[in-house]
C-alpha cells in the first residue's frame, strides 16, 4: 500500500496498480482539481526552460506559472511534509500540528481513512527550517521566492544547496543539530523526515515521489 498527501487529500493507494483505495478530504471536493487541470499544469511547466537567462520569455512565464499553481494548490506547508512509520500510520505536518492517520481497522488496507491523533507543533521557536532558492532576481516578490526551491528546485540555476540534520532530544522536548554540510543539495526543497519519506524506491525498482497533486511513480524499466 502506498499513502499520498496531497494538497487536497490524504489518499491510500494499491501498492500494485496505483488503484486508489480510500480518500480522507482535508479541502472541499468542489476545492479538488481534476485530472485534465492536473495535466495541463504539469505539461506548461514541462513546456518551459531558464536556459536563456533568469530573464528570458521562458523563463519570466515558468515563474508565473509556477506562481499561480502555488498560490492555487499550496497555501502554506499543509499536506507538504509526511513520513510512514512501521506501523503503517501516516503522519502529515501542517502550520500548525501534525496529523496521524491510519486504517479504521488496523493491517486492513481497504478500510477507511481515520484520524488517529495530532500534535500541536510548539510556538516557541523550537521547530527551525527554511530552504530559499538560488539565483532569485531582484524583481520577485516575497511569495514568489518560496518558488525557486519547490516547482523550480529540480532547475539548476536556483537549486538550493545546504543540508541540517536535526535530532529530537527526548529529555530536553526539542530539536539539536546534529550536522551542517553547505555543499549537499536537496532539489525538491522537501525535507526527509525519516528513511521512510520524500522519494522512495521500491523493490521492483520503481521510483516514488510526492508533488503537489499527489503521489507519482515511475518505471525506469
Amino acid at each position: 500500500m502506498v499513502w499520498s498527501n496531497g494538497a487536497d487529500r490524504i489518499a491510500k493507494l494499491d501498492h500494485a496498480t496505483f488503484e486508489v483505495l480510500d480518500e480522507f478530504p482535508v479541502k472541499p471536493m468542489d476545492q479538488w482539481p481534476t485530472d485534465e487541470e492536473i495535466d495541463e499544469a504539469i505539461d506548461t511547466l514541462d513546456s518551459l526552460d531558464c536556459s536563456e537567462g533568469v530573464d528570458s520569455p521562458d523563463c519570466v512565464a515558468l515563474r508565473e506559472q509556477a506562481l499561480q499553481l502555488a498560490i492555487k494548490y499550496l497555501t502554506g506547508i499543509d499536506g507538504v511534509y509526511a513520513v510512514l512509520d512501521k506501523d503503517n500510520t501516516f503522519y502529515i505536518g501542517g502550520s500548525q500540528r501534525v496529523v496521524a492517520y491510519g486504517d479504521a481497522e488496523a493491517a486492513n488496507p481497504d478500510s477507511e481513512i481515520v484520524v488517529e491523533r495530532t500534535w500541536d507543533i510548539p510556538t516557541d521557536g523550537s521547530v527551525p527550517g527554511g530552504v530559499v532558492g538560488r539565483n532569485v532576481p531582484e524583481s520577485a516578490s516575497a511569495l514568489a521566492t518560496r518558488l525557486y526551491a519547490s516547482f523550480l528546485g529540480n532547475d539548476s540555476l536556483f537549486q538550493p544547496f545546504g543540508m541540517q540534520k536535526f535530532e529530537w532530544d527526548p529529555k530536553a522536548q526539542k530539536l539539536k543539530e546534529a550536522w551542517a554540510n553547505p555543499e549537499l543539495s536537496s532539489p525538491n526543497s522537501v525535507p526527509y523526515i525519516s528513511l521512510f519519506s520524500g522519494t522512495q524506491l521500491d523493490q521492483e525498482g520503481r521510483i516514488t515521489y510526492g508533488n503537489p497533486f499527489g503521489r507519482l511513480r515511475l518505471d525506469v524499466n
